[in-house]
């Protein structure tokens, strides 16, 4: 009865502190901050309240690799009080736009968070299974690229929040009291949200994934699902023959029991090792900025319903 109770007192408390808005539109000269992808958005928000707004540039169903940037975007980033970009390997075309402030997030993030690619071909589940999913400091190589998806763990993003928050003092500081008290604020909800998440993850934790593509390697690590295999490793590069050949001889070897794609790229590999294997295909988005994934809660929320097999 307690432990229903503590989680009945979590879930009222993410959803009674919902994130500031946020939306794609352009924004009032000198009064907010923009970001490239929603889910940095709606951090951001949450951090400024309703000091400032938040909008971001990437169109909804569009991919970050690939999109590029309109003149609306660039006209928003001009008015911006300071512009956010996560990295060259995900959102690199937003290096070029010029701002009067511009922020490498994925540099904010403590390396010890940091996961990098798997290598290609490479990636073995009993070893991921022997290792602890805390990541272990000062064993991170960038050998293989430094994998740029870091907010699909609420941890690492937990680690950026007062990095962020500095960020935005430096632009406005006479909105410093703000933004560090919306900070704290935001570092406790991320925990209220790690405990949720665990919960929902508990009954299929140790069960192996294929991943279209590396977009939820952290969340797997955070949360004790082992990676089986990532059937394309580079974005926007079609898998040959033998990296398809791989994936459906390694699938059930590494005992996988499901594929997921993501919504913003095509499935059509993902699928086709899925008719090979016999194993099904779900389709997670890691971005958000859709009605029922508009907050930063909701879009982890539904990773994990996702990956558990709820369908919320």
């Amino acid at each position: 009865m307690k432990s229903l109770l503590g989680i009945a007192f979590v879930l009222l408390a993410l959803s009674g502190a919902s994130l500031a808005e946020t939306r794609q539109a352009d924004i009032p000269p000198g009064s907010g901050f923009v970001a490239t992808i929603p889910p940095i958005a709606d951090i951001l928000s949450s951090i400024a309240g309703e000091r400032a707004s938040a909008s971001w540039l990437l169109p909804a169903g569009a991919s970050p690799h690939t999109h590029e940037p309109r003149p609306s975007d660039i006209r928003g980033v001009e008015k911006a009080l300071v512009f956010f970009y996560v990295d060259r390997l995900l959102d690199g075309w937003a290096a070029s736009i010029p701002a009067k402030r511009k922020v490498h997030i994925l540099s904010l993030v403590p390396d010890s968070l940091l996961l990098d690619f798997p290598a290609e071909g490479e990636e073995d589940a009993e070893e991921r299974e022997d290792h602890s999913h805390e990541p272990t400091p000062g064993t991170h190589d960038h050998s293989f690229g430094t994998d740029p998806h870091f907010w699909t763990d609420p941890i690492a993003v937990r680690a950026v929040v007062p990095r962020l928050a500095e960020k935005m003092i430096e632009a406005d500081p006479e909105g410093e009291e703000v933004y560090l008290a919306n900070a704290r604020a935001l570092e406790a909800r991320l925990d209220s949200l790690h405990v949720e998440i665990e919960r929902r993850i508990a009954p299929v934790r140790g069960r192996r994934v294929v991943l279209s593509h590396p977009f939820l390697c952290y969340f797997l690590h955070r949360y004790g699902i082992p990676l089986a295999g990532v059937i394309e490793i580079v974005e926007g590069k079609e898998p040959t023959a033998k990296d398809l050949a791989r994936a459906i001889r390694e699938a059930p070897r590494r005992n996988a029991s499901m594929i997921v794609a993501l919504p913003q790229l095509s499935r059509r590999a993902a699928d086709l090792v899925a008719e090979s294997t016999g194993l099904s295909v779900r389709v997670i988005d890691p971005l958000g900025g859709v009605p029922g994934k508009e907050t930063y809660e909701e879009l982890l929320f539904a990773i994990a319903d996702g990956i558990a097999g709820e369908g919320r």
